[in-house]
């Protein structure tokens, strides 16, 4: 008597502006029931390369996505890869600020 598997996965990744994209991908097969009784590891097998075809599925949909979307995300606005970007010559704490009070250093002496 054979027995149904299902194999699936979701991925979600994230895009500019708290954007995310997601793709699924489930299949569904009948395997002989007699593969958990007498052949586990073949059992181990089929799951497994169910699995790495609906990875594949699933990795090349949103490289697809990606792809159309011409380096923006849904809302249009630039992905991170089509923003080029400059090395500050002061070191900065991320607010903009050099020193983070809005006041430059002064040298004193004494």
């Amino acid at each position: 008597m054979p027995m149904s598997i299902n194999v699936g996965l979701s991925k979600k990744i994230g895009t500019t502006n708290y954007g995310s994209l997601g793709a699924s991908c489930n299949i569904e097969f009948e395997a002989e029931h007699g593969l958990l009784d007498h052949d586990l590891d073949g059992f181990h097998q089929r799951v497994k390369n169910a699995f790495t075809a609906v990875r594949q599925a699933v990795q090349d949909e949103l490289a697809r996505h990606q792809a159309q979307a011409g380096g923006t995300d849904a809302n249009g606005s630039h992905t991170d890869a089509d923003v080029p970007t400059a090395k500050a010559a002061t070191p900065s704490n991320g607010n903009g600020q050099r020193n983070g009070n809005g006041h430059a250093r002064q040298a004193r002496s004494s």
